[in-house]
């Protein structure tokens, strides 16, 4: 028999208000990361930072090793 689960009665309840409220729920960092570099591209080239950001996280996603560096991202204002 199914039955309902409220999230906000779960021991998850933290990380479920987390997500909801997240810009993109449907990507989870569980690591710091240094953007400075992102930062300095966006800025330059007149990029959104979101976007280069979900970029980023498609390529890494796509790429089967971590093979791609901070100058691919540069390369993608003058496509």
């Amino acid at each position: 028999m199914k039955q309902e689960i409220n999230p906000k009665e779960t021991s998850r309840a933290m990380a479920f208000e987390l997500w909801m409220k997240s810009p993109m729920p449907m990507v989870t960092l569980t690591k710091t990361f240094d953007v400075t570099r992102l930062c300095k591209v966006s800025r330059r080239r007149g990029l959104k930072f979101n976007m280069l950001l979900c970029w980023c996280i498609g390529k890494a996603a796509s790429t089967p090793t971590h093979s791609w560096r901070g100058a691919d991202i540069a390369s993608i204002g003058s496509k």
